[in-house]
């Protein structure tokens, strides 16, 4: 009798062992939602902070950068988020649908209000942990835990250019943000090659000539093109007009109202007459 009694005994404390266990398990996991909460919140913090920033520089940007703007986003690598969910399930048992329909819970939680973001969380969490049971044989908890609570996501800062968002500009108007960020920083000399490349000479009058006239105030700018409105409509101090002939490189340089620097522009530039016409029509020549 002793003996059964000091059986029952010991798998009593066992049992209290388990339950203290499973409480210890609870409260660890209770922890890591909160954690996880903390940090979504951490990421919409600093996309404020970020918005912040881009306030007050676009306050005082430079006169070249008003047609450029900026705005903050978290973005959320959704694809990765699948692949990785279809990697550690058994998709006999879950669809990727059902996989892709978590992936656009955890998207909505990013971009919630605040008003809304803890239930929002909370939603996410209690439908992504039901996904246990779709675990492959060859997967345990961890993976599921790494693919619930792993970092999909990464700050960005967006530009557009008259409205127009980056990802939408060509090649040769991409080039353009790039150089009027550069033309408007700084007041160190500026060599710069060809910047009219892949852009017509309605879009370089219209988007480059007057981020010239307006930075070369304040800074020496040398530029490489073979587009007159650059040379002519930015009031170039100096014109140099390289030639290659015979195997030999000569050079020619002068003021755009020098009449044979005039005659090689118009010659020789993309554009050299209507750039001309242009600048007579502005100055009234």
């Amino acid at each position: 009798m002793e003996a059964i009694n000091n059986e029952i005994e010991t798998l009593n404390n066992k049992l209290k062992e388990i339950n203290k266990k499973r409480e210890k398990i609870k409260q660890l996991e209770n922890e890591r939602k909160e954690k996880y909460k903390e940090f979504i919140k951490i990421y919409i913090e600093l996309k404020n902070v970020y918005e912040k920033v881009i306030e007050v520089f676009s306050s005082g940007k430079d006169e070249i950068l008003s047609d450029i703007d900026f705005k903050s986003n978290i973005l959320f690598d959704q694809s990765k988020f699948e692949e990785n969910g279809e990697d550690i399930f058994d998709l006999r048992k879950v669809t990727s649908d059902q996989i892709r329909d978590l992936s656009t819970k955890l998207s909505q939680v990013i971009n919630s209000k605040d008003t809304e973001l803890q239930s929002k969380i909370d939603e996410y969490l209690a439908e992504a942990l039901e996904f246990k049971q779709f675990l492959k044989k060859t997967r345990n908890s961890l993976d599921l835990y790494n693919w619930i609570f792993g970092n999909y996501f990464s700050l960005s800062t967006e530009i557009f250019f008259n409205g127009i968002h980056m990802d939408r500009l060509s090649i040769g108007q991409k080039g353009t943000v790039l150089l009027k960020i550069f033309l408007a920083e700084g007041d160190h000399p500026l060599i710069i090659d060809q910047p009219e490349e892949n852009l017509d000479n309605k879009f370089v009058y219209e988007a480059l000539v007057d981020a010239f006239r307006k930075a070369k105030k304040s800074r020496q700018i040398i530029i490489a093109t073979h587009n007159a409105n650059l040379v002519v409509n930015t009031d170039a101090e100096q014109v140099i007009v390289a030639e290659f002939e015979n195997n030999k490189i000569s050079y020619r340089w002068g003021a755009i109202e020098n009449p044979t620097i005039r005659k090689d522009i118009t010659t020789l530039l993309e554009g050299g007459e209507e750039a001309f016409r242009r600048r007579e029509k502005k100055y009234g020549i």
